[in-house]
């Protein structure tokens, strides 16, 4: 058990499956140098109730292959599949001048540069290999839409 609450937590990554017999785990990092995840010591279940203390054992193109300690073999690392991790925000760094993190813009209105009316919020923000995408609910219409997290849509 931690003393983190849901809301001191920021997400770093991702358990993508598992890897071999050994109960070694692949996890995709959220972190800019993906091989950071493993700098804040301890990594968490999104409740922050379950400690994963995670070793280094290679990378992939997909990602990073861990050994979580506990975790014997491969039945027990498939079960992890999908868990996101986590870690007590005080352990982030600031973050530099032009530069947030994603969890710092979910729930954040969206203007229009010209206008400044309010035409969304913030939903989500997802990486499916070819850059970033933003999710905004948009206000006009209720619906969800994705677009190209760029400099020039933002």
């Amino acid at each position: 058990m931690t003393s983190s609450t849901k809301a001191d937590l920021v997400a770093v990554g991702i358990i993508s499956g598992a890897h071999g017999i050994k109960g070694q785990v692949k996890v995709r990092s959220y972190t800019a140098d993906p091989l950071s995840i493993l700098d804040y010591g301890a990594l968490l279940n999104k409740e922050g109730t379950k400690r994963f203390e995670a070793k280094l054992d290679g990378k992939t193109s997909g990602g990073l292959i861990v050994t979580l300690k506990g975790v014997k073999d491969r039945n027990a690392a498939e079960l992890l599949k999908g868990v996101e991790l986590f870690v007590d925000s005080a352990k982030i760094p600031e973050a530099d001048e032009d530069e947030f993190y994603y969890d710092d813009l979910v729930g954040l209105e969206v203007r229009d540069a010209a206008s400044q009316d309010v035409i969304g919020t913030v939903t989500g923000i997802f990486d499916f290999g070819a850059g970033d995408i933003i999710e905004l609910r948009l206000l006009a219409t209720g619906k969800k839409e994705m677009f190209a997290f760029t400099r020039q849509n933002f």
